[in-house]
């Protein structure tokens, strides 16, 4: 029995994406690395008069986290959007703020083909950091290399989209 090939028979590129975050655009320049974050979701067991329990989905559906890699540009503008925004969401000096409509975002992730052109796009909906690297500083390094930093946020929805 002969196997039919698939309608695609090329292979998704690690390096074949761009992506952004419109409420920081400093950062969008920079990004080195991003993900489509793991997706999970919760099992149920029901117990039966039988040896063997049924096991189904149901609950919800869980999403792991969405991480970028930047490079820190020398005036730092990029670092202090995300630390900015990540001070916006935690009383830090005084009572607590109710939480601003404004501080969520959305960020589009453009996955390309193998021509480099813009195949998949994944819509992160109500993004908002949760952390933010350190920044090293090293005096012994001879050859000086950018500094790349990572951060993470989570978000309330995912959707992908073919385009």
């Amino acid at each position: 029995m002969a196997r039919k090939a698939p309608d695609s028979v090329n292979y998704l590129k690690n390096n074949g994406f761009k992506f952004e975050i419109p409420r920081i655009p400093n950062i969008n320049f920079y990004i080195q690395q991003a993900n489509i974050p793991s997706i999970g979701v919760d099992n149920i067991e029901t117990k039966t008069l039988y040896a063997q329990s049924v096991i189904g989905t149901g609950g919800k559906i869980t999403y792991g986290s969405l991480t970028l890699s930047f490079i820190v540009d020398e005036d730092m503008s990029n670092y202090l959007e995300i630390f900015n925004w990540i001070r916006g969401e935690v009383p830090v000096e005084k009572s607590p703020p109710l939480r601003d409509p404004k501080s969520l975002a959305n960020g589009i992730l453009v996955v390309m083909d193998n021509k480099s052109r813009p195949n998949i796009e994944i819509q992160y909906q109500d993004i908002f950091p949760i952390s933010l690297d350190e920044i090293g500083f090293d005096l012994t390094t001879t050859d000086p290399d950018p500094i790349i930093i990572t951060t993470e946020f989570k978000f309330t929805g995912l959707k992908i989209t073919k385009l």
